[in-house]
């Protein structure tokens, strides 16, 4: 523009002959500061109050034009023209906001109504989850809250622990509702800001996760401690830990098939496989890491009754599982008994200068041998099952082990079906209890 100065100004050669300098929308050039360089840098000054106007203004105005008048022999910026003025922008802004409240409402009553639905669908879980644990209490907070109230640590935690996997189930299928439903509004969202992010359903209170934590401090539960209770408290929770671990499996058990694998001819018997895995002993392990870590962090030379090397001297970190299954017919008759099969073993680890516990299973498939034909023909049916005959526990450190039988009614059983998901490209399980 500068360059050019001569020839606009040839072009205006009277005094009082004005012409029109264009800003086009977006342009460098669309900010107060650059209308104040053209009017005393270019030309001669400027005789409007840019007051009026801010930066602002342009975020709200499209070509804009600057009005240059010659008097007496110099140009001056005399107008502007298709700038809105502060005043004009803030309402244009108010009306802006206005719409916006507006839309935030809507979409915050459509996540309000996905709430209640995912609320919903988890307090259904949960008092299925609470009959086939056998708590009489419908809600887990309240059959929690009883042994917490007794200090019966372990068995608080491990409600809570079920709590959070139906939790953390339905809050996944919470989140994916709502990023659906920002999706399909006009005005795409592609994150939640901080209102919408609030809008979380009750159960959504990571009361497990908080209660992992508090052992990261040397505490084992949430109350506030001096040094004599904390060590009390200790012993309570890992004198619960023992008489859970030994009363109950840390796991379930999924059988997903039963298959012939051969067969002998000279008695007329075949020998068939059954494919098993074990789960759901995430909540042992993590008891076992927790509780050292936070015994380690809060141990002291007075603690006679807790070593600090707890996880080396606990006979229920050192457990090993036997299992004996058995063929039943569809009225639970036992048909054929299975031999005492290796099912799991913890396994100490040291990693780094930290010692640990990992537990896994020990075998993948049971065999039964020496199936007559007749019970043959009725797994071939689909009349014949796999259930569990016994289920046997060693505690204890390696040279002086300590075997029990767990009652049947304390294991968990499944029957799992694989299924092909096209859209995932993977096998899911399909899990029936038995």
């Amino acid at each position: 523009m500068q360059d050019d100065v001569k020839n606009i100004k040839k072009a205006a050669k009277k005094d009082g002959t004005s012409f029109n300098i264009i800003i086009p929308e977006k342009s460098k050039l669309a900010n107060i500061s650059s209308i104040n360089k053209i009017a005393n840098e270019v030309f001669d000054g400027i005789e409007i109050n840019l007051d009026e106007y801010d930066n602002q203004c342009f975020k709200y105005s499209k070509q804009v034009s600057i009005m240059v008048t010659r008097k007496q022999s110099k140009y001056y910026v005399t107008g502007i023209k298709d700038l809105v003025t502060k005043a004009e922008a803030a309402k244009i802004e108010e009306e802006k906001k206005a719409a916006t409240q507006k839309e935030r409402e809507e979409i915050t009553g459509k996540i309000k109504a996905i709430k209640e639905e995912s609320e919903k669908s988890f307090s259904e879980k949960e008092l299925l989850k609470c009959k086939e644990l056998g708590y009489k209490e419908t809600t887990f907070d309240s059959a929690a809250e009883k042994y917490e109230k007794n200090k019966n640590f372990i068995f608080a935690l491990k409600i809570y622990y079920e709590k959070s996997l139906i939790a953390k189930q339905e809050l996944q299928d919470f989140n994916v509702k709502v990023q659906n439903m920002f999706q399909a509004t006009e005005k795409v969202y592609t994150k939640w800001d901080n209102t919408y992010s609030r809008i979380k359903p009750v159960y959504a209170d990571n009361k497990y996760e908080n209660l992992l934590k508090r052992f990261e401090t040397g505490n084992p539960w949430t109350y506030e401690y001096d040094a004599d209770s904390r060590y009390s408290d200790w012993k309570i929770l890992t004198k619960d830990f023992e008489q859970y671990f030994f009363e109950n499996p840390v796991f379930s058990v999924h059988y997903i098939d039963l298959k012939k694998s051969t067969e002998d001819k000279n008695n007329n018997s075949y020998a068939y496989r059954c494919d098993f895995e074990i789960e759901d002993y995430d909540f042992y392990q993590q008891m076992v890491d927790g509780i050292f870590a936070g015994i380690r962090k809060a141990w002291r030379d007075s603690w006679t009754d807790i070593s600090k090397e707890w996880i080396k001297n606990s006979p229920a970190c050192h457990l090993d599982y036997e299992i004996k299954l058995a063929i039943v017919d569809k009225n639970g008759k036992i048909l054929v008994k299975g031999e005492r099969l290796s099912l799991a073993s913890t396994n100490n680890y040291v990693y780094m200068g930290q010692e640990g516990v990992n537990f896994g299973q020990t075998n993948k498939f049971y065999e039964f041998k020496d199936v007559p034909a007749n019970v043959a023909a009725l797994i071939e049916e689909g009349k014949a099952f796999v259930k569990l005959d016994s289920l046997y526990l060693k505690y204890g450190l390696p040279e002086k082990k300590t075997e029990k039988q767990i009652p049947n009614n304390k294991v968990s059983e499944y029957k799992r079906t694989k299924v092909f998901n096209k859209a995932k490209g993977e096998f899911e399980n399909i899990d029936a209890k038995l």
